[in-house]
Protein backbone atom coordinates (compact mmCIF):
# COMPACT_ATOMS: atom_id res chain seq x y z
CA UNK A 1 0.00 0.00 0.00
CA UNK A 2 1.63 3.21 -0.80
CA UNK A 3 1.55 6.31 1.35
CA UNK A 4 1.01 9.62 -0.24
CA UNK A 5 3.93 10.72 -0.31
CA UNK A 6 5.22 7.62 -2.52
CA UNK A 7 2.06 7.19 -4.65
CA UNK A 8 1.92 11.12 -5.57
CA UNK A 9 6.03 10.68 -6.66
CA UNK A 10 5.36 7.39 -8.16
CA UNK A 11 2.45 8.68 -10.49
CA UNK A 12 4.75 11.50 -11.41
CA UNK A 13 7.30 9.44 -12.34
CA UNK A 14 5.19 7.53 -14.44
CA UNK A 15 3.53 10.49 -15.86
CA UNK A 16 7.67 11.63 -16.93
CA UNK A 17 7.91 8.05 -18.38
CA UNK A 18 5.32 8.48 -21.03
CA UNK A 19 4.84 9.84 -24.16
CA UNK A 20 2.61 11.15 -26.02
CA UNK A 21 1.09 9.74 -29.45
CA UNK A 22 0.97 11.47 -32.41
CA UNK A 23 -1.94 11.22 -34.89
CA UNK A 24 -4.18 9.63 -32.71
CA UNK A 25 -7.20 7.46 -34.05
CA UNK A 26 -8.99 6.89 -30.71
CA UNK A 27 -9.39 9.51 -27.90
CA UNK A 28 -7.02 6.79 -25.24
CA UNK A 29 -4.11 6.20 -27.93
CA UNK A 30 -3.64 10.39 -27.88
CA UNK A 31 -3.49 10.13 -24.04
CA UNK A 32 -0.59 8.39 -21.50
CA UNK A 33 -3.26 5.58 -20.96
CA UNK A 34 -1.52 2.90 -23.52
CA UNK A 35 2.32 3.71 -22.07
CA UNK A 36 0.48 3.15 -18.28
CA UNK A 37 -1.07 0.01 -19.20
CA UNK A 38 1.86 -1.18 -20.51
CA UNK A 39 3.69 -0.51 -17.09
CA UNK A 40 0.86 -2.02 -15.24
CA UNK A 41 1.12 -5.18 -16.91
CA UNK A 42 4.69 -5.51 -16.14
CA UNK A 43 5.88 -4.51 -13.24
CA UNK A 44 3.90 -5.95 -10.22
CA UNK A 45 4.23 -2.46 -7.95
CA UNK A 46 2.19 -0.62 -10.41
CA UNK A 47 -0.12 -3.46 -11.18
CA UNK A 48 -0.93 -3.96 -7.80
CA UNK A 49 -2.88 -0.75 -7.30
CA UNK A 50 -3.10 0.49 -11.03
CA UNK A 51 -7.30 0.95 -10.48
CA UNK A 52 -6.78 4.18 -8.18
CA UNK A 53 -3.20 5.61 -10.29
CA UNK A 54 -4.48 8.98 -11.75
CA UNK A 55 -3.23 8.17 -14.67
CA UNK A 56 -5.74 5.21 -15.30
CA UNK A 57 -9.41 7.14 -13.23
CA UNK A 58 -9.00 9.71 -16.66
CA UNK A 59 -9.98 6.66 -18.48
CA UNK A 60 -11.34 4.33 -16.35
CA UNK A 61 -12.58 3.82 -12.31
CA UNK A 62 -13.53 7.02 -12.02
CA UNK A 63 -17.37 6.78 -11.06
CA UNK A 64 -18.44 8.08 -8.20
CA UNK A 65 -20.50 7.02 -5.85
CA UNK A 66 -23.74 8.22 -6.77
CA UNK A 67 -23.60 6.21 -9.87
CA UNK A 68 -22.38 3.00 -8.24
CA UNK A 69 -26.34 3.57 -5.81
CA UNK A 70 -28.09 3.87 -9.79
CA UNK A 71 -26.24 0.93 -10.65
CA UNK A 72 -27.33 -0.89 -7.88
CA UNK A 73 -31.01 0.49 -7.69
CA UNK A 74 -31.37 -0.88 -11.10
CA UNK A 75 -29.97 -4.61 -10.34
CA UNK A 76 -32.33 -4.66 -7.13
CA UNK A 77 -35.30 -3.78 -9.19
CA UNK A 78 -34.07 -5.43 -12.87
CA UNK A 79 -32.49 -8.27 -11.74
CA UNK A 80 -32.85 -9.04 -8.45
CA UNK A 81 -31.61 -12.98 -9.22
CA UNK A 82 -28.28 -11.50 -9.50
CA UNK A 83 -27.66 -10.33 -5.76
CA UNK A 84 -27.30 -14.08 -5.22
CA UNK A 85 -24.02 -13.82 -6.79
CA UNK A 86 -22.27 -10.74 -5.08
CA UNK A 87 -19.63 -12.15 -3.70
CA UNK A 88 -18.03 -14.01 -6.81
CA UNK A 89 -18.59 -11.08 -8.22
CA UNK A 90 -16.89 -9.02 -5.80
CA UNK A 91 -13.53 -10.78 -6.55
CA UNK A 92 -13.63 -8.03 -9.55
CA UNK A 93 -12.52 -5.98 -6.69
CA UNK A 94 -9.63 -7.94 -5.29
CA UNK A 95 -7.02 -6.41 -7.68
CA UNK A 96 -5.53 -3.38 -8.66
CA UNK A 97 -6.90 -1.55 -5.53
CA UNK A 98 -10.04 -0.04 -6.80
CA UNK A 99 -11.76 2.61 -4.72
CA UNK A 100 -15.13 1.28 -3.17
CA UNK A 101 -17.68 2.57 -0.76
CA UNK A 102 -19.89 0.93 0.89
CA UNK A 103 -23.79 0.46 -0.62
CA UNK A 104 -25.25 -1.12 2.60
CA UNK A 105 -26.97 -4.38 1.21
CA UNK A 106 -24.37 -5.52 -0.96
CA UNK A 107 -21.37 -4.38 1.46
CA UNK A 108 -18.47 -2.56 -0.23
CA UNK A 109 -17.64 -2.30 -4.12
CA UNK A 110 -16.34 0.20 -6.89
CA UNK A 111 -18.83 1.66 -8.88
CA UNK A 112 -17.37 0.01 -12.49
CA UNK A 113 -17.66 -3.40 -10.66
CA UNK A 114 -21.60 -2.21 -10.12
CA UNK A 115 -21.80 -0.92 -13.27
CA UNK A 116 -20.49 -4.43 -15.40
CA UNK A 117 -23.24 -6.22 -13.15
CA UNK A 118 -25.45 -4.24 -14.35
CA UNK A 119 -24.31 -4.72 -18.18
CA UNK A 120 -24.78 -8.19 -17.29
CA UNK A 121 -28.20 -8.06 -16.69
CA UNK A 122 -28.83 -6.38 -19.82
CA UNK A 123 -27.31 -8.75 -21.63
CA UNK A 124 -29.04 -11.50 -20.17
CA UNK A 125 -32.25 -9.78 -20.33
CA UNK A 126 -31.83 -8.86 -24.00
CA UNK A 127 -29.94 -12.04 -25.52
CA UNK A 128 -30.85 -15.01 -23.24
CA UNK A 129 -28.36 -17.41 -21.96
CA UNK A 130 -24.89 -16.53 -22.30
CA UNK A 131 -22.94 -19.57 -21.76
CA UNK A 132 -23.10 -20.73 -25.48
CA UNK A 133 -22.06 -17.52 -27.18
CA UNK A 134 -18.56 -16.45 -28.70
CA UNK A 135 -18.59 -13.14 -27.40
CA UNK A 136 -16.51 -10.37 -28.67
CA UNK A 137 -15.92 -7.01 -26.75
CA UNK A 138 -14.74 -3.63 -28.57
CA UNK A 139 -12.14 -2.03 -25.94
CA UNK A 140 -12.21 -3.74 -22.42
CA UNK A 141 -10.25 -1.60 -20.33
CA UNK A 142 -8.57 -4.20 -17.81
CA UNK A 143 -11.33 -6.72 -18.90
CA UNK A 144 -13.65 -6.51 -15.86
CA UNK A 145 -16.86 -6.96 -17.79
CA UNK A 146 -15.40 -9.88 -18.80
CA UNK A 147 -14.68 -11.43 -15.72
CA UNK A 148 -18.22 -10.27 -14.39
CA UNK A 149 -19.76 -12.33 -16.97
CA UNK A 150 -17.26 -15.40 -16.21
CA UNK A 151 -19.27 -15.23 -12.85
CA UNK A 152 -22.92 -14.95 -14.08
CA UNK A 153 -22.99 -17.73 -16.01
CA UNK A 154 -20.05 -17.95 -18.65
CA UNK A 155 -19.49 -17.87 -21.97
CA UNK A 156 -18.34 -20.28 -24.97
CA UNK A 157 -15.44 -17.71 -25.68
CA UNK A 158 -14.74 -14.23 -25.18
CA UNK A 159 -12.58 -12.14 -27.85
CA UNK A 160 -11.15 -8.89 -26.59
CA UNK A 161 -10.10 -6.53 -29.14
CA UNK A 162 -8.27 -3.29 -28.22
CA UNK A 163 -4.55 -1.28 -28.24
CA UNK A 164 -1.73 -3.80 -27.46
CA UNK A 165 -1.07 -2.08 -24.08
CA UNK A 166 -4.52 -2.52 -23.06
CA UNK A 167 -4.49 -5.99 -24.01
CA UNK A 168 -1.63 -6.76 -22.15
CA UNK A 169 -2.83 -5.49 -18.94
CA UNK A 170 -6.16 -7.03 -19.73
CA UNK A 171 -4.39 -10.64 -20.14
CA UNK A 172 -2.24 -10.52 -16.99
CA UNK A 173 -5.16 -9.60 -15.29
CA UNK A 174 -7.78 -12.07 -16.42
CA UNK A 175 -4.86 -14.83 -15.87
CA UNK A 176 -4.64 -13.71 -12.19
CA UNK A 177 -8.15 -14.00 -11.76
CA UNK A 178 -8.68 -17.89 -13.31
CA UNK A 179 -10.63 -16.74 -16.07
CA UNK A 180 -10.25 -18.96 -19.49
CA UNK A 181 -11.55 -19.44 -22.58
CA UNK A 182 -10.12 -15.51 -23.36
CA UNK A 183 -8.20 -14.71 -27.09
CA UNK A 184 -7.09 -11.09 -27.71
CA UNK A 185 -6.59 -9.57 -31.08
CA UNK A 186 -4.70 -6.27 -31.28
CA UNK A 187 -6.69 -3.39 -32.97
CA UNK A 188 -4.25 -3.00 -35.55
CA UNK A 189 -4.98 -6.84 -36.67
CA UNK A 190 -8.46 -7.12 -36.98
CA UNK A 191 -8.25 -9.75 -40.02
CA UNK A 192 -7.84 -12.32 -36.99
CA UNK A 193 -11.57 -11.50 -35.81
CA UNK A 194 -13.59 -14.83 -36.06
CA UNK A 195 -17.39 -15.22 -36.08
CA UNK A 196 -19.41 -14.22 -33.11
CA UNK A 197 -22.41 -14.63 -31.48
CA UNK A 198 -22.86 -10.89 -29.69
CA UNK A 199 -20.44 -7.89 -30.23
CA UNK A 200 -20.63 -5.32 -26.56
CA UNK A 201 -18.87 -1.80 -26.32
CA UNK A 202 -18.63 -0.06 -23.31
CA UNK A 203 -17.99 3.62 -25.00
CA UNK A 204 -15.51 2.56 -26.71
CA UNK A 205 -16.68 2.19 -29.95
CA UNK A 206 -17.93 5.66 -30.30
CA UNK A 207 -14.40 6.92 -29.07
CA UNK A 208 -12.47 5.83 -31.77
CA UNK A 209 -12.23 7.92 -35.52
CA UNK A 210 -14.37 6.95 -38.22
CA UNK A 211 -11.99 5.22 -40.29
CA UNK A 212 -11.32 2.89 -37.66
CA UNK A 213 -14.93 2.18 -36.44
CA UNK A 214 -15.45 1.41 -40.61
CA UNK A 215 -12.75 -1.40 -39.99
CA UNK A 216 -14.56 -2.80 -36.84
CA UNK A 217 -17.89 -2.62 -39.00
CA UNK A 218 -16.17 -4.51 -41.69
CA UNK A 219 -14.59 -7.29 -39.62
CA UNK A 220 -16.58 -7.46 -36.34
CA UNK A 221 -20.30 -5.91 -36.33
CA UNK A 222 -21.41 -6.89 -39.91
CA UNK A 223 -21.20 -10.89 -39.27
CA UNK A 224 -22.21 -10.37 -35.84
CA UNK A 225 -25.87 -11.02 -35.14
CA UNK A 226 -26.36 -9.44 -31.57
CA UNK A 227 -24.62 -6.37 -30.15
CA UNK A 228 -24.45 -4.08 -27.16
CA UNK A 229 -23.25 -0.72 -27.37
CA UNK A 230 -23.04 2.26 -25.09
CA UNK A 231 -22.33 5.18 -26.98
CA UNK A 232 -21.12 8.66 -25.64
CA UNK A 233 -20.49 10.69 -28.93
CA UNK A 234 -18.01 12.67 -27.38
CA UNK A 235 -14.99 12.34 -29.49
CA UNK A 236 -15.52 15.55 -31.33
CA UNK A 237 -13.82 16.93 -28.58
CA UNK A 238 -10.82 15.24 -29.62
CA UNK A 239 -11.03 16.23 -32.86
CA UNK A 240 -11.85 12.81 -34.23
CA UNK A 241 -14.63 12.54 -36.55
CA UNK A 242 -17.03 9.60 -35.83
CA UNK A 243 -20.07 7.81 -37.20
CA UNK A 244 -23.07 9.47 -36.43
CA UNK A 245 -26.00 7.00 -34.83
CA UNK A 246 -27.81 7.24 -38.41
CA UNK A 247 -24.81 6.32 -39.90
CA UNK A 248 -24.01 3.08 -37.82
CA UNK A 249 -28.38 2.40 -38.16
CA UNK A 250 -27.82 2.07 -41.69
CA UNK A 251 -24.90 0.11 -41.42
CA UNK A 252 -26.96 -2.79 -39.61
CA UNK A 253 -30.53 -2.31 -41.72
CA UNK A 254 -28.49 -3.16 -44.64
CA UNK A 255 -27.25 -6.30 -42.91
CA UNK A 256 -30.18 -7.58 -41.79
CA UNK A 257 -30.25 -6.83 -38.17
CA UNK A 258 -32.99 -5.73 -36.16
CA UNK A 259 -32.84 -3.32 -33.34
CA UNK A 260 -33.32 0.02 -30.98
CA UNK A 261 -31.45 3.37 -30.11
CA UNK A 262 -32.35 4.13 -26.60
CA UNK A 263 -30.64 6.46 -23.88
CA UNK A 264 -28.53 4.60 -21.63
CA UNK A 265 -30.22 3.86 -18.00
CA UNK A 266 -28.99 4.98 -16.01
CA UNK A 267 -28.10 8.38 -17.60
CA UNK A 268 -24.36 8.88 -17.50
CA UNK A 269 -24.48 11.76 -19.64
CA UNK A 270 -27.87 13.51 -21.70
CA UNK A 271 -25.62 12.69 -24.70
CA UNK A 272 -25.45 8.97 -24.26
CA UNK A 273 -27.19 6.41 -25.90
CA UNK A 274 -27.44 2.34 -25.46
CA UNK A 275 -27.33 0.50 -29.26
CA UNK A 276 -28.50 -2.99 -29.23
CA UNK A 277 -29.12 -4.99 -32.15
CA UNK A 278 -30.36 -8.69 -32.93
CA UNK A 279 -30.88 -10.87 -35.89
CA UNK A 280 -33.95 -10.34 -37.84
CA UNK A 281 -35.24 -14.21 -38.06
CA UNK A 282 -37.00 -14.38 -35.02
CA UNK A 283 -38.43 -17.47 -33.83
CA UNK A 284 -42.25 -17.30 -33.20
CA UNK A 285 -43.16 -19.32 -29.94
CA UNK A 286 -46.18 -20.65 -28.42
CA UNK A 287 -48.44 -19.49 -26.16
CA UNK A 288 -48.23 -20.70 -22.59
CA UNK A 289 -50.89 -23.72 -22.01
CA UNK A 290 -53.85 -21.88 -20.72
CA UNK A 291 -56.55 -23.68 -18.41
CA UNK A 292 -59.98 -24.15 -20.43
CA UNK A 293 -62.69 -21.70 -18.97
CA UNK A 294 -66.42 -23.32 -19.26
CA UNK A 295 -69.59 -21.36 -19.09
CA UNK A 296 -71.69 -22.17 -15.62
CA UNK A 297 -73.91 -21.32 -13.41
CA UNK A 298 -70.72 -23.10 -10.92
CA UNK A 299 -68.14 -21.58 -9.88
CA UNK A 300 -65.15 -21.50 -11.82
CA UNK A 301 -62.07 -23.66 -10.45
CA UNK A 302 -59.31 -21.99 -12.18
CA UNK A 303 -58.24 -18.38 -12.74
CA UNK A 304 -58.81 -15.73 -15.38
CA UNK A 305 -57.85 -12.39 -16.14
CA UNK A 306 -59.58 -8.87 -17.76
CA UNK A 307 -59.72 -5.41 -18.09
CA UNK A 308 -60.71 -2.30 -16.25
CA UNK A 309 -61.01 0.39 -18.99
CA UNK A 310 -60.29 4.40 -18.48
CA UNK A 311 -63.06 5.73 -19.87
CA UNK A 312 -60.99 7.13 -22.52
CA UNK A 313 -61.54 6.51 -26.79
CA UNK A 314 -60.65 4.04 -28.68
CA UNK A 315 -56.68 4.25 -28.09
CA UNK A 316 -57.16 4.14 -24.56
CA UNK A 317 -59.28 0.90 -24.53
CA UNK A 318 -57.18 -0.97 -26.79
CA UNK A 319 -54.32 -0.40 -24.37
CA UNK A 320 -56.48 -1.43 -21.69
CA UNK A 321 -56.98 -4.82 -23.26
CA UNK A 322 -53.61 -5.79 -24.67
CA UNK A 323 -51.88 -4.92 -21.19
CA UNK A 324 -53.52 -7.57 -19.21
CA UNK A 325 -53.47 -9.74 -22.54
CA UNK A 326 -49.54 -9.36 -22.16
CA UNK A 327 -50.59 -10.94 -18.48
CA UNK A 328 -52.85 -13.28 -19.48
CA UNK A 329 -50.19 -14.62 -21.95
CA UNK A 330 -47.30 -14.41 -20.05
CA UNK A 331 -49.01 -16.63 -16.82
CA UNK A 332 -51.09 -18.69 -19.34
CA UNK A 333 -54.13 -17.37 -17.89
CA UNK A 334 -57.52 -17.10 -19.12
CA UNK A 335 -58.27 -14.00 -20.93
CA UNK A 336 -62.08 -12.79 -20.75
CA UNK A 337 -62.76 -9.94 -23.23
CA UNK A 338 -65.07 -6.48 -22.55
CA UNK A 339 -66.40 -5.04 -25.68
CA UNK A 340 -65.72 -1.40 -26.39
CA UNK A 341 -66.53 0.81 -29.12
CA UNK A 342 -65.58 -0.12 -32.18
CA UNK A 343 -64.17 -3.38 -31.38
CA UNK A 344 -66.25 -5.52 -33.23
CA UNK A 345 -63.88 -4.39 -36.02
CA UNK A 346 -61.04 -6.58 -34.97
CA UNK A 347 -60.11 -9.93 -34.94
CA UNK A 348 -60.10 -9.77 -30.53
CA UNK A 349 -63.77 -9.58 -31.42
CA UNK A 350 -64.06 -13.20 -31.11
CA UNK A 351 -61.09 -14.56 -29.90
CA UNK A 352 -61.60 -15.02 -26.23
CA UNK A 353 -65.19 -15.52 -24.70
CA UNK A 354 -66.92 -12.12 -22.93
CA UNK A 355 -66.76 -11.59 -19.30
CA UNK A 356 -70.28 -11.74 -17.89
CA UNK A 357 -72.62 -13.71 -15.97
CA UNK A 358 -71.72 -17.06 -17.79
CA UNK A 359 -68.60 -17.02 -15.69
CA UNK A 360 -68.88 -16.96 -12.13
CA UNK A 361 -65.45 -16.86 -9.79
CA UNK A 362 -65.34 -16.74 -6.16
CA UNK A 363 -62.92 -13.60 -5.65
CA UNK A 364 -62.17 -10.88 -7.41
CA UNK A 365 -59.32 -9.27 -7.67
CA UNK A 366 -57.73 -6.14 -8.72
CA UNK A 367 -53.99 -6.37 -9.33
CA UNK A 368 -51.71 -3.96 -8.07
CA UNK A 369 -48.75 -5.84 -9.23
CA UNK A 370 -47.66 -9.03 -10.72
CA UNK A 371 -47.09 -11.13 -7.60
CA UNK A 372 -50.71 -10.98 -6.63
CA UNK A 373 -51.51 -13.29 -9.68
CA UNK A 374 -48.75 -15.49 -8.09
CA UNK A 375 -50.24 -16.47 -4.80
CA UNK A 376 -54.22 -15.71 -5.51
CA UNK A 377 -56.24 -18.94 -4.66
CA UNK A 378 -58.16 -20.61 -7.40
CA UNK A 379 -60.91 -19.33 -9.00
CA UNK A 380 -59.70 -15.79 -8.77
CA UNK A 381 -60.79 -13.37 -11.12
CA UNK A 382 -58.40 -10.83 -11.63
CA UNK A 383 -59.13 -7.22 -13.12
CA UNK A 384 -56.38 -4.95 -14.59
CA UNK A 385 -56.66 -1.57 -14.20
CA UNK A 386 -55.59 0.99 -17.08
CA UNK A 387 -51.98 1.83 -16.57
CA UNK A 388 -50.11 4.15 -18.91
CA UNK A 389 -48.29 2.74 -21.64
CA UNK A 390 -44.77 4.64 -20.50
CA UNK A 391 -43.18 4.34 -17.25
CA UNK A 392 -41.84 8.01 -17.63
CA UNK A 393 -45.54 9.28 -18.19
CA UNK A 394 -46.84 7.11 -14.99
CA UNK A 395 -44.20 9.27 -12.83
CA UNK A 396 -44.48 12.65 -14.64
CA UNK A 397 -48.62 12.41 -13.69
CA UNK A 398 -47.84 10.97 -10.21
CA UNK A 399 -50.78 8.40 -10.25
CA UNK A 400 -49.21 6.32 -8.23
CA UNK A 401 -52.55 4.82 -7.28
CA UNK A 402 -52.01 2.64 -10.82
CA UNK A 403 -50.23 0.04 -11.33
CA UNK A 404 -47.55 -0.18 -13.74
CA UNK A 405 -46.27 -3.42 -15.42
CA UNK A 406 -43.63 -3.26 -18.18
CA UNK A 407 -44.91 -5.18 -21.46
CA UNK A 408 -43.17 -6.94 -24.10
CA UNK A 409 -44.22 -6.11 -27.32
CA UNK A 410 -41.43 -7.39 -29.03
CA UNK A 411 -42.18 -11.50 -27.64
CA UNK A 412 -42.55 -13.15 -30.98
CA UNK A 413 -45.48 -14.89 -29.48
CA UNK A 414 -47.00 -12.51 -28.11
CA UNK A 415 -46.28 -10.35 -31.21
CA UNK A 416 -48.34 -12.84 -33.23
CA UNK A 417 -50.82 -12.67 -31.06
CA UNK A 418 -51.37 -8.93 -31.15
CA UNK A 419 -51.31 -9.02 -34.97
CA UNK A 420 -54.58 -11.62 -35.24
CA UNK A 421 -55.88 -9.17 -32.46
CA UNK A 422 -55.88 -5.92 -34.37
CA UNK A 423 -56.41 -7.85 -37.98
CA UNK A 424 -59.84 -6.27 -39.07
CA UNK A 425 -62.98 -7.53 -39.15
CA UNK A 426 -63.80 -6.20 -42.79
CA UNK A 427 -61.79 -4.79 -45.30
CA UNK A 428 -61.38 -0.81 -44.86
CA UNK A 429 -60.18 2.08 -47.58
CA UNK A 430 -56.85 2.40 -46.56
CA UNK A 431 -54.12 4.94 -47.84
CA UNK A 432 -51.57 3.43 -50.08
CA UNK A 433 -48.45 5.36 -49.45
CA UNK A 434 -46.40 5.73 -52.84
CA UNK A 435 -43.67 3.54 -53.96
CA UNK A 436 -39.90 4.51 -55.14
CA UNK A 437 -39.55 6.57 -52.19
CA UNK A 438 -39.25 6.16 -47.97
CA UNK A 439 -43.03 7.06 -46.61
CA UNK A 440 -43.34 8.24 -43.15
CA UNK A 441 -46.36 8.05 -40.94
CA UNK A 442 -46.42 11.07 -39.06
CA UNK A 443 -49.20 11.56 -36.34
CA UNK A 444 -49.48 14.39 -34.59
CA UNK A 445 -52.08 14.39 -31.42
CA UNK A 446 -53.87 17.93 -31.20
CA UNK A 447 -57.81 17.68 -30.73
CA UNK A 448 -59.80 16.50 -28.24
CA UNK A 449 -58.63 16.94 -24.89
CA UNK A 450 -55.23 19.20 -25.91
CA UNK A 451 -57.82 22.39 -25.70
CA UNK A 452 -58.31 22.08 -21.33
CA UNK A 453 -56.21 24.07 -19.72
CA UNK A 454 -53.19 22.44 -18.23
CA UNK A 455 -53.72 18.88 -20.10
CA UNK A 456 -50.93 19.20 -22.42
CA UNK A 457 -48.72 19.79 -18.90
CA UNK A 458 -50.29 16.52 -17.85
CA UNK A 459 -49.54 14.42 -20.74
CA UNK A 460 -46.52 15.78 -22.61
CA UNK A 461 -45.38 12.40 -24.15
CA UNK A 462 -49.29 13.35 -26.05
CA UNK A 463 -49.46 16.68 -27.20
CA UNK A 464 -45.87 17.13 -27.97
CA UNK A 465 -44.21 20.16 -29.74
CA UNK A 466 -43.51 20.73 -32.77
CA UNK A 467 -39.34 20.42 -32.49
CA UNK A 468 -39.87 16.38 -31.69
CA UNK A 469 -41.16 16.23 -34.49
CA UNK A 470 -39.10 18.34 -36.71
CA UNK A 471 -36.45 16.78 -34.98
CA UNK A 472 -37.37 13.25 -35.71
CA UNK A 473 -37.89 14.02 -39.32
CA UNK A 474 -34.25 14.99 -40.12
CA UNK A 475 -33.50 11.73 -38.32
CA UNK A 476 -34.99 9.81 -40.52
CA UNK A 477 -33.52 11.91 -43.30
CA UNK A 478 -30.30 10.89 -42.52
CA UNK A 479 -30.96 7.49 -42.31
CA UNK A 480 -32.15 7.47 -46.00
CA UNK A 481 -30.06 10.34 -47.40
CA UNK A 482 -30.46 8.89 -51.30
CA UNK A 483 -33.97 8.47 -51.00
CA UNK A 484 -37.16 11.20 -51.27
CA UNK A 485 -39.46 11.22 -47.97
CA UNK A 486 -43.23 10.81 -48.37
CA UNK A 487 -44.40 12.31 -45.10
CA UNK A 488 -48.11 11.75 -44.52
CA UNK A 489 -49.54 13.55 -41.92
CA UNK A 490 -52.12 11.81 -39.34
CA UNK A 491 -53.59 14.12 -36.93
CA UNK A 492 -57.22 15.44 -35.20
CA UNK A 493 -55.86 19.22 -35.91
CA UNK A 494 -58.38 21.31 -37.67
CA UNK A 495 -55.69 22.82 -40.08
CA UNK A 496 -53.12 19.78 -41.04
CA UNK A 497 -52.63 22.11 -43.94
CA UNK A 498 -50.82 24.94 -41.71
CA UNK A 499 -48.92 22.27 -39.74
CA UNK A 500 -47.01 20.81 -43.19
CA UNK A 501 -46.99 24.92 -44.50
CA UNK A 502 -44.90 25.45 -41.25
CA UNK A 503 -43.00 21.93 -41.19
CA UNK A 504 -41.90 22.74 -45.22
CA UNK A 505 -40.70 26.18 -44.34
CA UNK A 506 -38.00 25.27 -41.34
CA UNK A 507 -36.93 22.18 -43.02
CA UNK A 508 -36.14 23.12 -46.77
CA UNK A 509 -35.86 20.10 -47.86
CA UNK A 510 -36.63 19.82 -51.46
CA UNK A 511 -36.01 15.76 -51.17
CA UNK A 512 -39.25 16.04 -48.01
CA UNK A 513 -42.82 15.57 -49.54
CA UNK A 514 -45.75 16.02 -47.59
CA UNK A 515 -49.35 15.52 -47.39
CA UNK A 516 -52.78 15.26 -46.05
CA UNK A 517 -56.18 12.77 -46.76
CA UNK A 518 -58.91 14.68 -45.83
CA UNK A 519 -61.98 12.85 -44.77
CA UNK A 520 -60.73 9.80 -43.70
CA UNK A 521 -62.47 8.25 -40.70
CA UNK A 522 -61.02 6.64 -37.49
CA UNK A 523 -60.75 3.28 -38.32
CA UNK A 524 -59.37 3.77 -41.70
CA UNK A 525 -56.50 6.04 -40.30
CA UNK A 526 -55.54 3.36 -37.66
CA UNK A 527 -55.38 0.70 -40.38
CA UNK A 528 -53.44 3.10 -42.47
CA UNK A 529 -50.36 3.91 -40.50
CA UNK A 530 -49.12 0.41 -40.54
CA UNK A 531 -48.99 0.84 -44.55
CA UNK A 532 -45.57 3.23 -44.31
CA UNK A 533 -41.78 2.21 -44.29
CA UNK A 534 -41.17 4.51 -41.67
CA UNK A 535 -43.42 5.97 -38.88
CA UNK A 536 -43.03 9.06 -36.12
CA UNK A 537 -45.50 9.08 -33.31
CA UNK A 538 -46.58 10.67 -30.15
CA UNK A 539 -47.32 8.62 -27.05
CA UNK A 540 -50.91 8.82 -28.46
CA UNK A 541 -52.42 4.82 -27.44
CA UNK A 542 -54.19 5.27 -30.82
CA UNK A 543 -51.10 5.67 -32.65
CA UNK A 544 -49.37 3.33 -30.18
CA UNK A 545 -51.78 0.27 -30.94
CA UNK A 546 -52.16 0.95 -34.64
CA UNK A 547 -47.81 1.25 -34.92
CA UNK A 548 -48.52 -2.34 -33.66
CA UNK A 549 -49.65 -3.61 -37.58
CA UNK A 550 -46.76 -2.25 -39.26
CA UNK A 551 -43.66 -3.78 -40.17
CA UNK A 552 -41.26 -0.28 -40.26
CA UNK A 553 -37.61 0.35 -41.09
CA UNK A 554 -37.59 3.33 -38.64
CA UNK A 555 -40.02 3.56 -35.79
CA UNK A 556 -39.67 6.58 -33.86
CA UNK A 557 -41.91 7.79 -30.63
CA UNK A 558 -41.09 10.12 -27.48
CA UNK A 559 -40.19 8.00 -23.79
CA UNK A 560 -39.50 11.48 -22.03
CA UNK A 561 -40.07 14.83 -21.37
CA UNK A 562 -38.50 17.81 -19.08
CA UNK A 563 -39.88 21.24 -18.29
CA UNK A 564 -37.86 24.05 -20.17
CA UNK A 565 -39.38 27.36 -18.72
CA UNK A 566 -43.02 26.74 -18.35
CA UNK A 567 -43.15 24.02 -21.65
CA UNK A 568 -42.62 20.33 -21.57
CA UNK A 569 -39.81 19.32 -23.84
CA UNK A 570 -39.07 15.45 -25.13
CA UNK A 571 -35.08 14.51 -24.11
CA UNK A 572 -35.59 11.09 -24.85
CA UNK A 573 -36.91 8.95 -28.09
CA UNK A 574 -36.46 5.37 -28.77
CA UNK A 575 -36.00 4.35 -32.45
CA UNK A 576 -36.52 1.16 -33.32
CA UNK A 577 -35.24 -0.56 -36.92
CA UNK A 578 -35.05 -3.18 -38.64
CA UNK A 579 -34.44 -4.13 -42.71
CA UNK A 580 -37.49 -4.67 -44.09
Amino acid sequence: MFNFFSYVLFSYLIFLSCTVHVGAQSITRGTYYPDFCQLAAKNDYVFNSFKRNPVYREILEHLPYELGALYLKTISAEYPELLAHVEKCRQNDLLGEPITFDYGQVGYFSPTTLRYIKVAGDLKKQFGDLSKMHIVEIGAGYGGQCKIIAELGGFASYTIIDLPECNALSKRYLDALGVQNVTFINNDNLSKAQKYDLVISNYAFSEIDRSEQEKYIEHVIKSTPNGYMTMNFISHFFNLKSLSMEEIVRVLQKNGRKGKVEHEKPLTHPDNLLLTWYSNKAVVQTLPKQAALKPSSNLQTSNAITYAFSGGRLGDNLIAYFHAKWLSYKYGLPFLYKPFLFSENFGLHDRDPIEGKDFLFKNVKIISKESDIQVAPSSTLFIVPYFPETKSEYEWIKHYELPFFTVDWEDPGFREEVIKCLTPKRPFNTFNPPANCVTVALHIRRGGEASLPGYTLTWPLKFVADDYYINQIQRVAKIFPKKDLFINLFTDDDKPDAIIKRYKKILKNPKIIFAHQKGKDLLEDFFSISKFDCCILCQSNFSVIASKLGNYSVLIAPVHASMKGNQPLIDEVDLTFKNK
